[in-house]
């Protein structure tokens, strides 16, 4: 039940962020180390990280890659290959491996602040999975709690 909480929680705490990403403008980025992205000032939010490790099995964790880029002479940085979690999307060796250090990829970034930045705008193809999922979990699990101690 606990799972169901978090993964419906987490999710629509992205939701907006995911939703404008859509319209975001591309840029051209490059692959950098993890260390020097959080150097450079990229959002990431350890917490948050700790507790879908916890709670989540990690093939519903979302990616990262740490990447640099410029925009009007001003260098950011970003870790977030995408906003939501996509059990079936790519995982992050699989991200990892395909984009090595110093290789370029295109980024897209809040033009009101670049600092807010992904490979993948919008939803993973599998969002509504795992909202429809987690809701369905969360279901069972009050129907458990409110079930009279007798019929248990």
């Amino acid at each position: 039940m606990m799972t169901s909480v978090y993964l419906l929680l987490s999710q629509f705490v992205y939701v907006h962020q995911a939703h404008q990403s859509q319209t975001w403008k591309p840029a051209d980025a490059q692959v950098v180390t993890f260390k020097s992205a959080l150097a450079a000032g990229a959002k990431y939010d350890p917490i948050d990280e700790l507790i879908t490790k916890v709670f989540l099995p990690e093939f519903f964790g979302r990616p990262h890659i740490a990447f640099q880029f410029t925009v009007d002479g001003i260098t950011y940085a970003g870790v977030n290959y995408t906003w939501t979690i996509d059990p079936l999307g790519p995982k992050e060796e699989d991200v990892r491996r395909d984009n090595p250090p110093g290789s370029t990829l295109t980024i897209y970034y809040d033009p009101a602040n670049p600092k807010d930045c992904v490979v993948k705008t919008g939803f993973g193809p599998h969002f509504y999975i795992v909202v429809v999922g987690a809701t369905i979990l969360f279901c069972i699990g009050m129907y458990i709690i409110q079930k009279p101690r007798e019929l248990i």
